[in-house]
Parts: structure tokens; sequence; C-alpha cells
């Protein structure tokens, strides 16, 4: 059983609150609700019987320095070893990988947000473009954004400015004008019959 699992009693995720892990069956659950309940003495998962119900310490999150990453990834720009350089330091491979691949030395401040590729002015001639041209398609869009705005934006990205614009970004499905003439329905009646006919035949 993991941290990012439900916690058996109350069903709500484990993630941020204290909580309890259970011996011998080592089940995790969150402390208020092991010790609300009076008849907890066994496991709700397995049954077994509950000797120990320990505090489970949850381990601090590491802060690392402005300095070090902007090290790294100056380092890495420059085409040094930054992986050694993040040894050094004593800064996780993987942490120290993400600094890397953002490309940016200093780190967003906690609840700030990215500045926004297109203005709101900017979205609303995107949206003129679709309502003069509804078979507009997001690549065209994009070729469009880049075109005008000299943007160059992801297809999944022109996607989210146009989410709650009331478009539908499916494919086009064109149907030819004789799809469902009085003929081809016939057609295709006969079929059905031919094809029934053969499976009973069979």
């Amino acid at each position: 059983m993991q941290v990012q699992d439900n916690c058996a009693f109350c069903l709500v995720s484990m993630k941020r609150r204290a909580l309890k892990r259970l011996q011998p069956c080592r089940h995790l659950f969150h402390a208020d609700c092991f010790e609300n309940v009076p008849t907890a003495t066994s496991c709700p998962i397995c049954r077994s019987d509950v000797t120990v119900a320990e505090s489970v310490e949850r381990r601090a999150n590491i802060k690392y320095s402005a300095e070090d990453r902007k090290r790294i990834v100056e380092a890495a720009n420059k085409g040094l070893d930054w992986v050694q350089l993040a040894e050094s330091l004593n800064v996780k491979y993987k942490t120290a990988y993400v600094w890397v691949s953002s490309g940016t030395p200093q780190a967003l401040r906690q609840g700030s947000t990215k500045e926004r590729a297109l203005s709101d002015n900017e979205v609303a001639v995107m949206v003129q473009w679709i309502e003069e041209d509804a078979t507009m398609t997001l690549t065209k869009i994009r070729e469009k954004i880049k075109q005008t705005f000299r943007k160059d934006m992801c297809i999944s990205s022109v996607g989210n400015y146009l989410q709650g614009q009331l478009f539908t970004m499916k494919g086009i499905h064109k149907e030819p004008q004789s799809m469902n003439s009085q003929l081809n329905k016939e057609k295709r009646r006969e079929y059905v019959c031919t094809l029934n006919q053969y499976i009973q035949e069979v």
C-alpha cells in the first residue's frame, strides 16, 4: 500500500495528512481515522490482528539554493559536465535534470504563473479567424499564428486557448452528396438482405 493510495476508512487520499502504518501487515491509514474507530484492532484490508500502529514520518522536501540551480543550468548551457557538478553540490540527478530541461536558471516563485503566450486581443483575433472559416484545423491556426503574430506554438497550446469558446476541434468529416441518395439506400438494403440470406443458408 502506497502513500498515494486512498485510506481504507474514509477513501480519501493520504498524501497530505498524518499516517499510521499497521504492523505486521504494513497497511497505511490516516492517523485520525484509525484512532477514531473504537473497533480498530484488526486491519480493515487483510483482517490480520494489529499489534502496533506506528506513526509514519514524512521526509521534508529538500530545498536547494537558487545559486546551485543557476550554476547547474549555466554549466549545461555551456556544454560542461552538469551531472558531475550536481553530484558535487549534493543535488539529486532527477532534480538537476528538470532544471536543465527547463533551461531557466531561476525557478518560478511558488504560486506564480508563466507569462501567457497569446494576449486576450490575439485570442480574439484567432476566434475571428474561426468564425470566418469554420473548417480551420488546429494545424492551420498554428501556422496562421506563426505568420501573423510571429509566435511558434504547439498544437495542444492552441487548443487550450480555444477551450470554452464553443468550438469543436474534431476533424471534418465530408459526406459525398450522393451518400444518402435513394439509389444508394436501395443498394445498401439489397446488400443486407443478400448477406442475411447467405448467413441463414450457411
